[in-house]
């Protein structure tokens, strides 16, 4: 059997615990107290745990039913770079346009920053924005 590196457990735990199935302990358990979180969208960075639940609960009303595909993982030292794909289902909350349970599809990829006892301390996020829109009927393709 062959055993699964760091990166790799860290990187399913992010999408299989945290994304998936939304849970806080898993947020308590991976995340620092006051990590950083860096993203497209928002004016200022979102700060600490208690900043990143909040806007993982909006993300998971927004977008429903994941199925998430890890194709990459990338490790040295303490950084972990993550390419992903994901489907989803959109039902509303995102710039006032209507859901409806359409599906779209997220690519992006997502950098960890771990620090020395192992918990995620900083986090880079580029996720495919325009491309959601598209397929949202918000901007022409």
């Amino acid at each position: 059997m062959q055993t699964m590196k760091p990166g790799k457990h860290i990187a399913q735990r992010w999408f299989d615990d945290i994304f998936t199935r939304g849970s806080h302990d898993a947020v308590d358990d991976m995340l620092t107290v006051n990590c950083t979180f860096h993203g497209q969208g928002h004016q200022k960075e979102l700060l600490g745990r208690d900043e990143f639940k909040n806007w993982l609960d909006w993300y998971r009303q927004t977008f429903q039913d994941h199925s998430w595909e890890i194709q990459d993982v990338i490790q040295e030292s303490n950084i972990i770079v993550v390419r992903y794909q994901a489907k989803a289902a959109y039902w509303g909350g995102l710039l006032n346009i209507k859901g409806k349970g359409q599906t779209i599809k997220e690519t992006g990829m997502i950098m960890l920053h771990i620090n020395n006892r192992k918990k995620i301390k900083e986090i880079w996020c580029e996720m495919s924005d325009l491309q959601v829109l598209q397929q949202l009927g918000h901007l022409p393709e």
